[in-house]
This record gives structure tokens, sequence and C-alpha cells, in this order.
């Protein structure tokens, strides 16, 4: 009896979060009953499908796609098949080696920080922000809620950003009591934080 011929199919993840040193915190993927390691192959016969499934999607990350051979896919095309909020790969009737690689990408958040006016006169702070290290410029910067308070808002802040808040007076009368706000962005998709003038 002739022997089927078999195509490795190489698998891979990209874009993970290198931090996460737990196992269980990681992403998983499926192929059949069993989870494939990156970096690895499996063999399928000439014709039959393959399923890649992710069972556990890591914290702070999206998925942007499945790279088959180079292209990165979104949708459904001739033997791809897309599916289950982009969580299910299928590749049908194989007929020649693929590389198959799910791409990730950071969950992105909005920060908006206010800054109150002081009771008695208008403020002349401004907020200074660093996000990684770097000095960052807000997306907007307009009249808060409360009137004379100022709303900064800082948009597509990956996840795993720290970022710092440090109020400056430019010579405003009213001195500040040493506000510096720092927080690393990991779970509030829209974070408010008010810092008080004194």
């Amino acid at each position: 009896k002739k022997k089927k011929k078999k195509f490795n199919i190489n698998w891979s993840i990209e874009g993970s979060d290198q931090n996460i040193s737990d196992p269980s915190k990681k992403t998983v993927v499926k192929v059949g009953d069993a989870p494939l390691a990156s970096g690895t192959a499996k063999s399928v016969e000439i014709g039959n499908n393959i399923e890649f499934e992710i069972t556990n999607l890591e914290e702070g990350r999206t998925i942007k796609g499945w790279e088959v051979d180079g292209n990165l896919k979104t949708t459904n095309e001739t033997e791809i098949t897309i599916e289950n909020d982009k969580k299910k790969l299928t590749l049908t009737n194989i007929r020649q080696a693929h590389t198959v690689k799910l791409v990730l990408e950071p969950k992105k958040y909005t920060v908006t920080v206010y800054i109150h006016k002081p009771e008695e006169a208008i403020h002349s702070y401004t907020l200074k922000a660093t996000k990684d290290g770097i000095e960052t410029t807000p997306s907007t910067v307009g009249a808060g809620t409360t009137n004379g308070d100022t709303k900064y808002t800082y948009s597509d802040v990956e996840h795993g950003s720290k970022m710092i808040f440090e109020a400056t007076t430019q010579g405003s009368i009213y001195e500040i009591k040493g506000i510096i706000l720092s927080f690393s962005i990991i779970s509030f998709p829209n974070c408010i934080h008010y810092m008080g003038a004194p």
C-alpha cells in the first residue's frame, strides 16, 4: 500500500507578552485536542485539513490576524476559514507545506486626567506626562466637566505602559502639594484620574 504524502505546517505566535512567566496566563493554541507549542511543526496528510484554535488568550493582547505563508489573513478566502472572533483558523485541502503564525498586538486604552481648578481663581497648571520614560503629548486638551477644570486625554496607550503625570505651575499663585501620579496601564479600559489643585 502506498503511503500518502505528508506536509509540514510550521507554527508560531508573534507579538505575545514576553513578560508573562506563569504558563497558565500565556496564549494557548490547540491543534486537534492537544496544545501546539509556538515554534513547532505539525505533519498533515495531503488533502486533509488542519485546525488551530485559541483556548486561552493572554491578558492585554488582541488578535490582529493569522499569517499564512507570510500574508496576514483576517477574513475567509479559498481553503482558509477564520471564525469565532478570529480565535479559530482552518486550512482545508492541504497540498503543500505551510507556515502559520498567530499575530497578536497590545490592547490600547484611552487615559483621561483632569486638573481641578482651585475655588478662588483660575489656575495656570499644566500637565506634563511621560510614557515609558518618554515625554508624551495629549491627543486632546479641553475643558473638564466642571467649569475651569482642564481635561487631558491620551489615546492609544498600550497595555503595560507606565505613565507618569506631573503638574507644573508656570508661576501660578498656588503651589502644588507634590502631585506626581504614576501607574501602569493594565486593566482599566477608560481610566480617569483626578488631580486636585490645592
